[in-house]
């Protein structure tokens, strides 16, 4: 048991804030700590009360880890694209992919 509490997480593991683009186009999911160092180095402002999603104040390289003359040469109704947009954008649930149990999680890269 007390290993458990020495890994697991003290909170959420995923926090769901959300990074737009100039344009308004949600390139990702974050944690509120990267949302307050975008905020804090004058790149972007919150642009809801709650503090759960930014805009950015300049265009990315690239979206959804794609560089834009990547993105430009696969075409936008790829597979691959879509696939990497749907990761990006979509809300993880904090819940353990194994067992379903939704405290005590530890993340772990495998």
């Amino acid at each position: 048991l007390s290993f458990v509490r020495r890994v697991a997480a003290k909170g959420p593991v995923y926090e769901n804030c959300i990074i737009l683009a100039p344009d308004g186009q949600v390139l990702c999911t974050v944690d509120s700590k990267k949302l307050a160092w975008y905020v804090k180095r004058g790149l972007a402002e919150y642009t809801n009360e709650e503090q759960t999603a930014v805009k950015l104040h300049f265009e990315p390289r690239g979206r959804y880890g794609i560089s834009a003359e990547r993105a430009e040469g696969m075409g936008q109704a790829t597979t691959e694209l879509e696939q990497r947009q749907q990761f990006y954008t979509t809300f993880k649930e904090n819940r353990c992919v194994v067992c379903g149990a939704e405290h005590n999680m530890a993340r772990y890269n495998l």
